[in-house]
């Protein structure tokens, strides 16, 4: 698995990063400054974990905030550097994601997109007619489509948290408890905190 070491909005270039054709190009190609923003670009835009603060946004803006956030409003790429940011975001996705983080952005995009359906509906009524007299017999409401779209939102979330339970269990199985050494995993952290 490969991750971004971002401080102080900067990637730090180890050799992980460096060894990866895509992002090693990026560093060749353009000026240190421009190369690195497009890495934190790419980290911004794909990395699932918390310490990316535009993990959790809607996913039909965050291509637009990461672009705004790193290189400021406005700001276009040209064809040049688009190439080598969606070979960036591909080689970054291929690496890191596994089946649970496909999975969490899959509810994701559904959240965000049964969330836009219930901002959109208004409840509303209709009167029912009797087709020979035209007399008011009851109402329709769309009551039940926003309801079912409610429970949807619900079921959703609880599988997405489940999702994400499972995750934590799998991730925390090499961790040692109690007056132990620590694990490679826990090991792999604290050096990360030292940089």
């Amino acid at each position: 698995m490969l991750k971004f070491i971002v401080r102080k909005n900067i990637v730090v270039v180890d050799t992980s990063v460096a060894m990866i054709e895509e992002f090693s190009g990026i560093l060749k190609e353009f000026p240190e400054d421009e190369g690195n923003k497009m890495l934190l670009y790419i980290y911004f835009c794909c990395d699932l974990e918390e310490q990316n603060p535009m993990r959790s946004l809607d996913y039909r803006l965050k291509e637009g905030q990461a672009l705004s956030r790193v290189f400021g409003k406005g700001y276009k790429f040209t064809e040049k550097e688009l190439s080598y940011i969606n070979a960036g975001i591909h080689a970054y996705n291929f690496f890191n994601e596994t089946s649970l983080e496909r999975s969490s952005q899959s509810f994701d995009r559904k959240i965000d997109e049964i969330s836009t359906l219930l901002d959109k509906m208004v409840p509303a009524s209709s009167p029912i007619t009797h087709a020979e007299t035209g007399e008011i017999t009851g109402y329709a409401t769309n009551e039940k489509v926003i309801a079912g779209f409610s429970k949807q939102l619900g079921e959703l979330a609880t599988y997405k948290l489940k999702a994400r339970e499972t995750a934590h269990k799998i991730i925390n199985t090499g961790k040692v408890r109690g007056g132990g050494k620590s694990s490679i995993i826990e090991s792999g952290s604290l050096m990360e905190d030292k940089l």
